[in-house]
């Protein structure tokens, strides 16, 4: 067991979980452009951490049981990403013998550490969560560790291919999964997810009149090409010394929020779209300008990415499964967000870009999408953006232990991204960020003094 400073990590077993035999749900699933406009992007990776109320042979038992059992009606999950040659566009390819790479490890890190909401080392973070297989001709779609720290807990950790799954189809799964395994803990007979909740995998549904897959096909073959079908995502470097942070708004917080917006907001601007989610970027946009020290000229951007299931025409049902978010951009002067009005100003921004997915459509501008995730990869550009929602209720995931202790996105620390759920003491929402440790304790204390002068 090697020995450092962040802790040791011991790998127990790696195996592989595979789906009953039989599983219904088509064995090759086709990518559209929602999934193809992430094609070369980095793998999502989430952490649930859970108390052990249970000897962690019996809790390993039941997570591999109900993750086979859940495969069956997920099976593009077990299955890879390829393109071959003779194929105009990739797809995701299930196989017999195929499955979810299970990594069983252990831990003397500090879980109640782990779990709290101080400042602690991103270091310590990144060996619980699985590799993913992604290799030139072959991407493996999801990979899955779980993590015992003896008596304190275990994590689980999963690891998906962006170019399958968005936050919602990701939740979607670990609801089930979770499902069938609470099931199986209380000693009942293995069930199958609700009808309504069961993935929608028909592509047909997918519109595409502007021809985006063949532009997004077009892109990334010529990236790198000609002809260039590499699965490889893109190399990002995520620096050694992050750390991360949790922070929170309660209801007061956000409603005083939203009064100040509405208090202080040009008149000359149109209706504004004050939500809870607008409120809570717009601040953390702001705390980020503020805490990083930078000169006051210059820019500071913000990106979206917003569900779009039921803003096509005609709407996806909302248990479609694989990507459908839209994305939506802004630049705004650091003078102004750092400014006394600058939650103003950024709310006014951000209502902006919500305004436009219904005027313009969500799809307007989305032939660019590809060329400026590439670019922005290339130049490391990590504006502030978003990832998760509260709406996907991250922390009601039971496996039949409980509720998580703590949720992470661990991979916002390659991406710049702000991770938003609804906060675990219920009310309000939760925010996870990572930076270097002077940003972070200058992001903390702007944070908690910004919600006092409100």
């Amino acid at each position: 067991m090697a020995e450092d400073h962040h802790g040791s990590i011991k790998v127990l077993e790696i195996c592989t979980i595979s789906p009953p035999p039989g599983s219904a749900v088509p064995a090759s699933l086709p990518l559209t452009f929602f999934d193809i406009l992430w094609f070369r992007f980095p793998p999502v990776e989430r952490l649930f951490f859970y108390k052990s109320p249970a000897a962690f042979h019996a809790i390993l038992l039941n997570l591999k049981n109900s993750l086979s059992r859940v495969l069956q009606h997920y099976l593009p999950l077990a299955g890879a990403i390829v393109w071959p040659e003779t194929s105009p566009k990739p797809a995701v390819v299930t196989t017999a013998g195929d499955g979810v790479v299970l990594t069983v490890a252990e831990s003397d890190a500090d879980f109640d550490h782990l779990v709290s909401d101080g400042l602690r080392e991103e270091a310590k973070l990144r060996p619980l969560v699985a590799e993913l297989a992604v290799e030139e001709e072959r991407a493996a779609v999801m990979a899955v560790q779980v993590t015992s720290f003896g008596k304190g807990g275990f994590s689980i950790g999963i690891t998906a291919h962006h170019a399958i799954l968005d936050g919602r189809s990701s939740t979607s799964f670990v609801k089930s999964w979770a499902g069938l395994c609470k099931n199986l803990v209380a000693g009942g007979e293995p069930v199958s997810p609700a009808a309504e909740t069961m993935p929608f995998y028909d592509r047909s549904v997918v519109a595409d009149p502007a021809g985006l897959e063949a532009i997004y096909l077009k892109s990334w073959l010529a990236m790198g090409g000609p002809n260039n079908r590499s699965l490889k995502c893109f190399d990002v470097t995520i620096p050694p010394d992050l750390f991360r942070g949790t922070f929170k708004l309660n209801l007061q917080n956000i409603q005083k929020l939203k009064q100040f917006v509405l208090r202080h907001r040009t008149p000359t601007h149109p209706p504004l779209h004050v939500s809870t989610f607008t409120v809570t970027m717009a601040y953390t946009w702001v705390c980020t300008s503020v805490a990083d020290g930078s000169p006051p000229d210059g820019e500071r951007a913000f990106g979206m990415s917003v569900d779009a299931r039921g803003r096509l025409d005609p709407p996806l049902p909302v248990t479609y499964f694989g990507n459908c978010v839209v994305v939506r951009g802004i630049a705004l002067e650091r003078a102004k967000l750092v400014g006394q009005k600058g939650v103003v100003a950024a709310v006014e921004v951000i209502s902006d870009m919500i305004k436009s997915l219904e005027e313009e459509g969500p799809l307007n501008g989305a032939e660019n999408w590809v060329s400026l995730i590439a670019e922005g990869a290339k130049n490391n550009w990590k504006p502030i953006s978003t990832a998760g929602s509260p709406k996907f209720e991250v922390y009601s995931v039971d496996f039949g232990w409980g509720t998580p202790e703590k949720v992470e996105v661990v991979s916002i620390d390659a991406t710049g991204a702000v991770c938003i759920s609804e906060s675990r003491d219920g009310g309000g929402v939760e925010i996870g960020w990572t930076a270097k440790r002077d940003v972070m304790e200058n992001f903390a204390a702007v944070f908690a003094k910004g919600l006092q002068e409100l």
